[in-house]
């Protein structure tokens, strides 16, 4: 069953089972596609915001499929490690297989971004009954950008300055950005 397909207490089992995936990755996409889902929802009720929720809408779906391929990405990780240590064909599997497994959490970073910039221009448009939404989704957001940089960053330590491993922390500053104008907002809002 995907993971997009599963209840919330479905997937935190498999989440909390002692398995490889889902992981990290699968977290950070499913957290991000949440964020997604309030960016939309605020969206829906701000004046001329339809492509910001159909973006949304859009990116929600995208980090869905992310979090379900996540949970294979690493799999070919732990078959280069299994390698004898002796085989000279190991040190080239190892860093092939981590630099691919680095592909999804990098699609996850810049997703997780976009959704932080959407949503907090909804913390901005939606008015005070819903920028404390979009200012939960910007910060839903850039822990997701943050989780996900941090595996791109892991995976891609021996690879000697991977330019994805500076691209996803420029993408978790700016989400960090999204997160801290919003959050400004919801400070100065007053509901009525």
């Amino acid at each position: 069953m995907a993971l997009g397909d599963d209840s919330l207490a479905a997937l935190l089992e498999r989440t909390a089972a002692r398995t490889p995936a889902p992981g990290g990755g699968s977290a950070a996409a499913v957290t991000a596609a949440i964020a997604a889902a309030l960016t939309e929802m605020a969206a829906s009720y701000a004046h001329d915001a339809a492509a910001t929720a159909s973006r949304a809408r859009a990116l929600r779906a995208s980090l869905l499929e992310l979090a379900e391929q996540d949970t294979a990405s690493y799999a070919p990780v732990l078959e280069a490690l299994a390698l004898e240590t002796s085989d000279p064909r190991r040190p080239a599997a190892v860093a092939r297989a981590l630099s691919d497994a680095a592909h999804v959490p990098t699609q996850i970073v810049e997703q997780a971004a976009e959704v932080a910039r959407l949503a907090g221009g909804c913390a901005a448009a939606a008015g005070p009954h819903l920028a404390g939404d979009a200012a939960a989704a910007t910060v839903l957001a850039e822990a997701a950008a943050a989780s996900a940089g941090a595996l791109v960053a892991l995976n891609l330590a021996g690879s000697g300055g991977d330019p994805r491993v500076l691209e996803a922390a420029a993408r978790v500053r700016e989400a960090g950005e999204q997160r801290e104008l919003a959050l400004a907002l919801t400070r100065s809002s007053t509901l009525r």
